[in-house]
């Protein structure tokens, strides 16, 4: 089978990229594409903080988990995950 990114997760990564912000796809998605799987459960992690997050998204439904580190966005009828890096690069969250 083949799948393609939903729709709504590249207008989230459209809108973060053209803001100034790095988006990545990460999580559970990229392990369904992999094992060409149909993707249930998206997650991005950005070097956005979560304050410019709520700002950015405001026209959706957002809800800040009580972790304050994720920021749960509905855009029309995908949900995503929204998490910024725990270092300063992608790469540093991967090490």
């Amino acid at each position: 089978m083949d799948y393609i990114i939903d729709k709504n997760i590249l207008i989230a990564i459209e809108l973060l990229k053209s803001d100034g912000y790095e988006a990545y796809i990460v999580g559970g998605a990229i392990r369904d594409l992999i094992l060409d799987l149909p993707i249930n459960d998206y997650d991005i992690a950005s070097n956005i903080t979560l304050e410019k997050a709520i700002e950015l998204f405001s026209n959706y439904k957002i809800q800040l988990y009580s972790n304050k580190r994720t920021l749960g966005v509905r855009i029309n009828h995908t949900f995503f995950e929204l998490s910024p890096f725990k270092g300063l690069t992608i790469e540093d969250d991967l090490l």
